[in-house]
């Protein structure tokens, strides 16, 4: 049914996906991490380790119905574990940047949300 794309592709794009997961965990790490941890232990490498070490529970996605949800909630959970060990912050600090990717996510898409409303509504009053 879907061919042998998929399986080529998907080891490519998960390893797209860990690479600008890791970029935008440097950088919030970069912008919260206090300067005088910041010189040693916020480098691309210890990102790259965080999100690694949490995409390791997408094992749990073999499990029909609830691997999914799993891996949803685990992920986010090592992630935070993992920026609290490695950069040595507060819980807070730790959950502002397991998010951060997340946050920008969201940023943008709430940004896209407005422009096309703000779109529509200028489009709605050119004929009033």
């Amino acid at each position: 049914m879907w061919g042998v794309g998929p399986v080529l592709l998907d080891p490519f794009i998960s390893l797209f996906w860990i690479f600008l997961t890791s970029l935008l965990v440097f950088v919030g790490a970069r912008l919260l991490v206090p300067t005088k941890n910041n010189l040693q232990t916020v480098t691309f490498e210890s990102s790259l380790q965080i999100v690694c070490f949490s995409m390791g529970s997408a094992i749990f996605t073999v499990i029909p119905w609830m691997g999914g949800l799993i891996y949803w909630v685990w992920c986010p959970i090592l992630m935070i574990i993992g920026s609290k060990e490695i950069y040595k912050v507060s819980g807070r600090r730790a959950v502002l940047i397991a998010l951060f990717p997340d946050l920008i996510f969201f940023g943008i898409l709430l940004f896209g949300i407005l422009f096309f409303a703000m779109e529509i509504i200028k489009f709605i009053t050119s004929f009033l």
